[in-house]
Formats: structure tokens, sequence, C-alpha cells
């Protein structure tokens, strides 16, 4: 019952984002601008269900707008640069913590928003992102690429489920049982422990994303600065 509320949870989330991205075109944003928001605005989602944020800040942030979402564009920038670093002095962005200049510095241009996006975002409340994993970006990305921009990046989302059919018989389960025949051996736990520090996992994935960027362009991928996020910073 728990595994499929949480798939189901899932879907819903990404029913959300999708509507989000559809509005978004609605309201005039490139593709490349939609995907640099809904990274932002999902790591907002993020922020506020796992304490980064102060609880309902983002929402009660959004909320404080007028409510034809035409100011919309315009404070969700104002927040987006105290989240890289910049000081200001409105009183209602002073809880908000510094994140990251990389993912909040770069400008996106202001369009014309509307209630019908303000409405969108504010339902999005009632999702607990929380309880979500964080493989949620692989499937938003998929949804939101364009075809061309997927098969030249190889930008394809594989599910928590099927990563596990191949990890699985190929380490995993062998790294469990060791793990488990460990129990109550401090000695044997420990010289466990220093093997796990010494494996290395490629991801020839990964390595033809970057040789690509290396050779072909100077301007990082549009879904790179979400990519990256979680879990990609093995050597």
């Amino acid at each position: 019952m728990g595994e499929r509320n949480g798939k189901k949870r899932e879907q819903e989330a990404m029913a959300r984002m999708s509507q989000l991205n559809h509005q978004l075109t609605a309201c005039g944003y490139t593709e490349r601008e939609r995907e640099e928001l809904l990274v932002r605005l999902l790591l907002c989602f993020f922020a506020g269900d796992t304490g980064v944020f102060s609880e309902g800040a983002f929402f009660a942030y959004l909320s404080q707008g007028r409510v034809d979402g035409s100011d919309l564009a315009a404070r969700l920038n104002r927040l987006f640069l105290v989240l890289a670093g910049q000081k200001t002095a409105e009183e209602e962005l002073q809880d908000f913590p510094v994140i990251s200049p990389f993912l909040f510095g770069e400008e996106i241009p202001e369009r014309e928003t509307d209630a019908a996006l303000r409405l969108l975002l504010l339902n999005c409340r009632e999702i607990p992102w929380g309880e979500l994993s964080p493989a949620i970006f692989g499937a938003m990305f998929q949804e939101i690429m364009n075809q061309q921009d997927r098969r030249e990046w190889g930008a394809y989302y594989t599910s928590e489920e099927n990563i596990h059919k191949v990890i699985d018989p190929l380490f995993l389960e062998d790294l469990q049982r060791e793990r488990e025949s460990c129990r109550g051996n401090r000695r044997r736990l420990a010289a466990f422990q220093r093997k796990l520090a010494g494996l290395r996992f490629l991801d020839k994935t990964i390595i033809r994303l970057i040789q690509k960027h290396d050779n072909e362009s100077a301007v990082k991928p549009p879904f790179l600065g979400g990519f990256f996020i979680f879990g990609a910073s093995t050597a």
C-alpha cells in the first residue's frame, strides 16, 4: 500500500509539473527559460518541505502577490536573487537563506504571468514534496525537454526500479549479503566500510555528456544544472 501511494504521489507531482510547463509556455517563456525555471521551482518545493525554508514560507510569499498573477515573474526573480546571495531590504524575503548563486544567479526574463499560473503554483503546496524521491528530476526533464535535445544529449530518464534491475544482480546484492555477514563483528564492519570507500563506479552516459560538452560547445546543456544536483559528483 505504501509503495502504491508513493507512486501515486509521484505521478501527481509530475502532473503538476507538466501543467506548470504548459502554462509557462502559454505565458511566453522559451524552452530554455522553462527548464531553468522549473528546476528552481522544484528545488523550492523540496526546500519548503524539508526544513531548508521556514515551513510554508515559499507559498506564503507567492500568495502575497497580486491575484491576477501579473507580478509573479518579478516576485520569483526577486526571491531567486536572494537565494543566490543578493542582499535585500524587503521584509518578506528576510527569512530565506542563501542557497547557490550557480542555481539561482542567472536572470530569467520576466514574461506576462497570469492568474492561472499563480493558481497552479499555489496548488503545488498540496503535494508532500519532502516524501518524494529526488529522482523526480529525471522524470521532469524527460517530460519538458524536446525530442531533439533528448536525442542529442542522451537525456532519458531511468526509473529507480529499472536501475535496481541492473545494479542489484551486478553488485548490490553481493554487497548487501557481505554487510549482513559483518553484523556483530566490529573488525569486519570496519574492513567492509573501507572496501565501500574504495569502490568506483563509472556511468558511461555522464562521460559521454561531458565529452560532448567539452568537444562541441562552451555552453552547458539546458538540463545540466538540475542533472548534476543529486549524486553526479563522483570522480
